[in-house]
């Protein structure tokens, strides 16, 4: 029988909500979301677990499904709430890994994809490789209302 391995990913949001909406509450918690080396000890922790990959969900838009009203989200800093560009982080995190993947969510809702494959093939030449990316547009309605031409946003999504 062959050896088999265990991959593991993390997946981690890079803005005011990682995970657990109370985290930020434990008297040990690290609290900097907006300093580099908060993301680089993040990095740092999950190489030296043996992790493969840290992958950076993004979002753009603030969703509003509860009763449609944004309230929630922006009072209680909800998963939806905005965050930080997800490559600018992984190259923070680059610099301070030498194995660890480094994944995101890149949005062709209103950045052009060229703009996106460069930066995210930059990532990939200076982390050696580490980089990948997953193309996403943002999903509903909300994704839609933030375009001046829904038509062209529906053409974008195909």
């Amino acid at each position: 029988m062959p050896d088999k391995k265990l991959h593991l990913a993390a997946f981690v949001s890079a803005g005011p909500v990682s995970g657990s909406h109370a985290g930020w509450r434990h008297p040990e918690a690290d609290g900097d979301l907006l300093s580099a080396a908060y993301y680089q000890n993040i990095g740092r922790l999950l190489e030296q677990g043996r992790f493969d990959l840290l992958f950076i969900a993004d979002i753009l838009a603030i969703p509003d499904t509860l009763g449609g009203s944004l309230d929630s989200q922006l009072r209680y800093g909800a998963l939806g709430a905005l965050r930080l560009d997800p490559l600018v982080v992984l190259s923070i995190i680059a610099g301070a890994t030498k194995h660890l993947g480094l994944g995101a969510t890149i949005s062709t809702t209103y950045a052009q994809p060229y703009v996106l494959a460069r930066a995210l093939a930059t990532l990939d030449h200076l982390s050696g490789g580490r980089a990948a990316g997953h193309r996403h547009l943002i999903p509903g309605s909300r994704g839609a209302q933030l375009w001046p031409d829904r038509a062209a946003f529906a053409r974008r999504a195909l």
